[in-house]
């Protein structure tokens, strides 16, 4: 079941890049310096993924992974295999900072290993750059060659680091791209981010859920505690939620009044039940879009918003997320 929903997702984000391609070489009013090109947006889409987990593993580790081996376990199972690109790289690990890889999205035989002294083959030392740049708050990416897991190459990779704050831990990602041609709108650029949120979230927390945070109490602490700290995209509009296919809301990284009440019945002016059709679309195809209109905490005002959701993997619960 667990390979059959990652799937589902890699093939509906794919399409979505299609579609994005394909757009993109139309003609456009738009000036090109109006608009990220595809170096620039992928730059945001992997410093929001690192962020977020950032933030969210830093609340959580202060409070209810407190010891190392906790942390470990932890970052393991949160990070193995999850994924936020369509194909086999948008991955994550983490270094301590004396080079230790604590965890590893794709190579699990690096854990415990010492990185320090790797470098690529034009002689970077591209984990030395990347924890200093974590440890000293530089918000700039590392260039190096490494292998792609997805071609089986080795291409330019672009990674960013950042530290958990209150651990000796810098949590890294990057992408690989050897073109910069390119230009995508801002609004697809977002559903990429928030798509990406959500997945990481779902794929991490299903697994967390499943080994070791079992209980519903112990599961809703760690919604709670993880969500309401992560706030993203340029006006710090962005943030998750998680309801459960009962209607009842888990977690809600914006309105924590709404935390433990019922918001089946809940609709936007329009009449549009938007928790009922996020619940339908968890349940089938377990992802999806929701579109309506809420209020957005950036201005206070009622916006249009479009939302994606996923089902958290093996459990009765969805993470969404969207952007107005």
């Amino acid at each position: 079941m667990k390979t059959k929903i990652k799937l589902s997702f890699c093939t509906y984000i794919l399409a979505s890049l299609t579609i994005i391609f394909v757009n993109s070489c139309k003609e456009d009013p738009v000036s090109p310096q109006e608009t990220p090109n595809e170096t620039e947006t992928y730059k945001q889409i992997v410093q929001t993924a690192v962020h977020n987990n950032a933030t969210g593993f830093e609340a959580v580790m202060k409070s209810i992974f407190t010891g190392n081996q906790s942390r470990t376990d932890f970052l393991r199972t949160y990070l193995n295999y999850n994924r936020y690109f369509p194909d086999s790289t948008g991955y994550f690990y983490v270094n301590d900072f004396s080079g230790i890889n604590i965890a590893h999205g794709t190579n699990l035989s690096l854990q415990g290993q010492n990185r320090w002294d790797v470098k690529d083959s034009k002689g970077t030392y591209y984990i030395q750059n990347l924890i200093s740049n974590a440890k000293n708050y530089v918000y700039d990416f590392v260039i190096y060659y490494y292998l792609n897991p997805s071609t089986n190459l080795t291409e330019t990779k672009h990674a960013y680091a950042e530290a958990i704050k209150g651990t000796s831990y810098a949590l890294t990602s990057g992408f690989y791209l050897e073109k910069d041609v390119k230009r995508i709108p801002d609004l697809e650029k977002n559903k990429l981010i928030v798509t990406g949120v959500a997945h990481t979230f779902a794929f991490g927390s299903g697994a967390v859920c499943k080994t070791l945070l079992t209980t519903p109490a112990e599961q809703t602490d760690f919604f709670r505690t993880f969500a309401e700290p992560v706030k993203f995209l340029p006006d710090s509009s962005g943030y998750i939620f998680v309801v459960n296919l009962s209607g009842l809301c888990i977690a809600h990284g914006a309105n924590k009044t709404l935390e433990g009440t019922n918001v089946m019945e809940l609709h936007d002016f329009q009449g549009t039940y938007f928790i009922k059709q996020m619940i339908n679309l968890a349940k089938n195809p377990g992802y999806g879009y929701v579109e309506y209109y809420y209020t957005n905490p950036a201005t206070n005002l009622n916006e249009q918003k479009l939302v994606y959701i996923e089902r958290i993997q093996g459990t009765d619960y969805l993470v969404g997320t969207g952007v107005y």
